[in-house]
């Protein structure tokens, strides 16, 4: 189960995390782990391996009850949230604008901003998806109006990031994901989807 922040996580152990079922059981992960997505920029996303519910009893409710640090030195004590169902499909969660250079990444030299998009949980554009299409079915709302990133960076590592190339500075204030482009593990296609950017 991936649980995403806010701001990057510094510290974390299963035992912080609680995880309550359906039927009000309550569980806790394995293993607490910030891989795959562990790059510099990235480090939002922590993914909890274990028994955490079944189909007959999925997971409802994940708190957190240790002392898990955060960028800048907060504690995420005490943040709870809903568990999105298992059979839905990956949803745009955080979106952060970084000046070009600002951040490591792979998009090309003419970029003058860099949006780090992260999803609920890993994807991959499903088979047949070209990288245009993949490409295009981002939006990026703009205090100039509406663009499209001229490329996409930080792809195929198998993880929830995705890098937007953007060729102007005008600042940006949202990010749209077209549906049906992008799978999660289990198969499950994107919907429409859309989340604010943050600098």
């Amino acid at each position: 189960m991936p649980v995403t922040f806010s701001r990057r996580v510094t510290s974390i152990e299963p035992g912080d995390v609680l995880v309550t079922t359906e039927s009000g059981m309550q569980k806790r992960p394995l293993c607490a782990t910030l891989r795959p997505a562990d790059e510099p920029s990235e480090g939002h996303t922590v993914l909890l391996i274990g028994d955490l519910g079944s189909a007959e009893d999925p997971p409802r409710r994940v708190e957190i009850v240790g002392n898990v640090m955060l960028e800048g030195g907060a504690s995420a004590r005490g943040l709870e949230a809903e568990v999105d169902p298992l059979e839905a499909g990956p949803t745009l969660v955080l979106a952060i604008a970084y000046e070009a250079h600002a951040i490591e990444s792979d998009c090309p030299a003419a970029t003058q901003q860099v949006i780090q998009v992260t999803w609920a949980g890993g994807v991959r554009p499903d088979d047949g998806i070209t990288p245009e299409t993949h490409r295009t079915m981002y939006r990026v709302t703009t205090g100039d109006g509406e663009v499209v990133p001229f490329a996409l960076g930080d792809l195929g590592d198998n993880d929830n990031y995705e890098h937007l190339c953007l060729d102007t500075p005008a600042a940006p204030s949202e990010v749209t994901a077209g549906a049906g482009v992008l799978l999660d593990p289990r198969d499950d296609l994107n919907p429409l989807t859309s989340t604010p950017v943050r600098r």
